[in-house]
């Protein structure tokens, strides 16, 4: 069975601390993913279904999330390798692969950090505890190469 939406909460939180963005951008951002190109009323009509901000868009290229692709005669835009990069590794995250435990590439696991951060961490663990014992078990069973 397919859970994948099982560790969203977890995945999201480890995601919005590694890239530094709010929730509702990396909604955004999930929305319009797939796009190739994209508008700015296609933007504003994706973005009606979050918490209003009007400086989202112009955050969002400042933070090198979206670029511009086309200036005229209609401007368009495209999220940004970086962003898709991030995208697919938050796709990686739900299908099984393991957040890493380790404080140089995670400041979740780092020493000083806020409460909510260590609450994560312990579901961090468990998460990768629960993904280990599944590849473990699908290898036994032989439906998964050993490989992957």
């Amino acid at each position: 069975m397919k859970d994948y939406l099982k560790y969203w909460r977890v995945v999201r939180y480890w995601a919005k601390v590694k890239w530094n963005i709010q929730e509702q951008d990396l909604d955004i951002l999930l929305l319009i993913y797939s796009e190739k190109y994209f508008s700015r009323e296609m933007f504003d009509g994706i973005e009606s279904c979050v918490k209003w901000d009007r400086n989202r868009m112009e955050r969002l290229i400042q933070n090198g999330f979206i670029g511009v692709v086309q200036e005229k005669p209609k401007k368009l835009f495209a999220i940004t390798p970086s962003a898709k990069a991030m995208v697919t590794l938050i796709y990686k995250k739900l299908e099984g692969e393991e957040i890493s435990e380790n404080p140089d590439s995670n400041e979740i696991f780092a020493r000083k950090v806020p409460y909510s951060h260590k609450v994560y961490r312990r579901m961090i663990e468990n998460m990768n505890v629960r993904v280990r014992q599944r590849h473990l078990s699908r290898r036994s069973l032989g439906t998964e190469d050993p490989e992957s």
